[in-house]
């Protein structure tokens, strides 16, 4: 019964969610009937594609992916067809088939690099690193996150895009895997230079890293701190998968700390 009680918040929390990224969708295909230029197509394309896999709609994702590689194709455009390649790429890495979602990926690259995009150059490669941290394979994700980061001034300036924080939120994590604690701390210190709070999923992502850091680093107070932060304004604003990380790792830290505290009580 207790169980069930505990994932209530979880489940109302991702209707909650569910419908948000419902109206999202909805306004993205209207947005998408209002123009003929192939570039905003596939780009409100990849917009849609990305909400479904948040939602967890894959069959829905792989079919917007296929219309997206679809119209990149027709338009002869290596920028775009690279952008469809790493939408195909992403829904795979969705599945955990990282095999293929790589494959994808440094074809995306290829792409990328022909086209000269500098936008499309930074994104083919910040998400080829992300499949190389799924795969738990830090060194050769440190190797295209930092290529990414090359990229990122000259893209903001071109693109204004605020998600190239995300770069720096996965060397984070990338280097809390290879036990560089410190490195993470600086690298998710930039993070927070970059992200507002209208960017809500890269905001509580930004908090849910830094408490993973703190608690590496061990500082309680911190962590703890940065866990309910993140807990706190992924329920408010209804972003269901850092709420869900944060509650979970919360409630472990919490857990092996009592259990760590009655080992060191009975000891003595």
């Amino acid at each position: 019964m207790k169980k069930i009680i505990a994932l209530l918040p979880i489940f109302y929390l991702t209707l909650a969610f569910s419908q948000n990224s419902k109206n999202t969708i909805d306004s993205l295909y209207k947005a998408l009937k209002q123009t003929q230029k192939p570039s905003e197509q596939v780009s409100t394309l990849s917009n849609i594609a990305e909400n479904y896999g948040y939602a967890g709609q894959q069959d829905s994702n792989r079919i917007i992916c296929q219309q997206m590689l679809k119209i990149a194709t027709d338009s002869h455009v290596d920028s775009l067809l690279a952008l469809a390649y790493l939408e195909i790429g992403s829904c795979f890495g969705l599945t955990s088939d990282f095999k293929q979602a790589l494959e994808f990926g440094f074809k995306s690259l290829d792409l990328a690099e022909k086209s000269k995009n500098i936008r499309s150059i930074w994104l083919a490669n910040k998400q080829t690193g992300v499949y190389f941290k799924q795969l738990k394979n830090y060194p050769e994700a440190l190797k295209y996150l930092v290529k990414s980061t090359a990229f990122i001034s000259q893209a903001a300036k071109e693109g204004g895009n605020d998600s190239y924080n995300r770069t720096y939120t996965h060397m984070a994590e990338v280097y809390l895997g290879l036990g560089q604690k410190d490195s993470a701390l600086r690298y998710i210190q930039l993070t927070n230079e970059l992200t507002p709070k209208e960017d809500g999923y890269g905001y509580a992502r930004m908090l849910y890293i830094f408490a993973k850091v703190y608690q590496a680093k061990g500082d309680a107070d911190l962590a703890k701190n940065y866990y309910k932060k993140c807990i706190d304004f992924s329920d408010s604003e209804n972003i269901a998968l850092p709420y869900v990380n944060a509650a979970t790792d919360y409630a472990q830290y919490l857990l092996n700390t009592n259990q760590n505290n009655l080992c060191k009580q009975y000891a003595l």
